[in-house]
């Protein structure tokens, strides 16, 4: 009886000593308010944020222009921008990641005016993205410009056409409604022409009814891009501000601390 007495005692003691480990564990690793030292890691990485942030926003410059008919990229100069493009944008979004784990984000206020940075970075890549998808939509969609009344115009619309729709259509189900409702514009827009087309040429449905058809589809796309709401979208999409206000906070707990 004693024996088993002394067993208890011991397991007792073990548990209770685990127990303890895992409290301190806990309270060294999620409880324990954020140090001096904390404060200064994390502003040092949202500084370099602005790196980041300015980096997608050259890429992006660098990999559109590309897409200008007249431009004298190659294919494998088109093919290494859209790379460095991509890697800027997972860079940022792997940079704020890693601030949203440090232990300075324990504190309340750095917390709120993260997650406020975050909401703009979310915005901020996806107005980039958008943007992105909408300039290769120019591209794209302009060789069916040059479609017009030439034998076998159907067909040559069709081909012409698959790239650009294919573009719109995923630009269509971007969360930054000027670039939806652009793409769902234009992408109605080519549609309608090639149904003009389809007609004139299965129906021998009147050329001057086709020419009058075929200028309200193209009337549609002229008015698919609203320049207002695009710019509106870019403002709304910096994160300046946010970045800013972060900064200041963490410097302010630093002087705290």
């Amino acid at each position: 009886m004693q024996r088993r007495t002394k067993l208890i005692i011991a397991g007792t003691v073990t548990v209770f000593i685990a127990l303890i480990a895992t409290l301190t564990l806990l309270y060294v690793n999620i409880w324990a308010a954020p140090t001096k030292q904390d404060f200064e890691k994390a502003k040092a990485a949202v500084s370099d944020l602005r790196t980041s942030f300015d980096e997608v926003s050259s890429a992006s410059t660098a990999y559109t222009a590309t897409f200008s008919s007249g431009s004298s990229a190659k294919p494998d100069s088109e093919k290494t921008l859209k790379k460095r493009y991509e890697s800027s944008v997972n860079d940022l979004q792997k940079s704020l990641d890693e601030i949203g784990d440090m232990k300075a984000l324990r504190d309340q206020e750095v917390r709120s005016a993260n997650s406020a940075l975050q909401k703009k970075a979310d915005a901020f890549i996806g107005y980039s993205n958008g943007f992105v998808a909408m300039k290769r939509s120019f591209a794209e969609c302009n060789d069916i410009l040059q479609v017009t009344r030439q034998t076998n115009a159907a067909k040559a619309h069709r081909e012409a056409s698959k790239d650009c729709l294919a573009t719109l259509d995923a630009l269509a189900k971007s969360n930054v409604t000027v670039f939806a409702e652009y793409a769902r514009k234009f992408a109605g827009g080519v549609r309608e022409r090639q149904k003009v087309f389809d007609s004139y040429e299965t129906t021998n449905q009147p050329t001057e009814k086709s020419v009058s058809d075929l200028k309200k589809a193209n009337a549609s796309l002229v008015g698919s891009l609203d320049l207002e709401a695009l710019q509106k979208a870019s403002q709304d999409a910096s994160g300046a501000r946010e970045l800013q206000k972060l900064e200041q906070v963490l410097s302010q707990k630093i002087k705290q601390s």
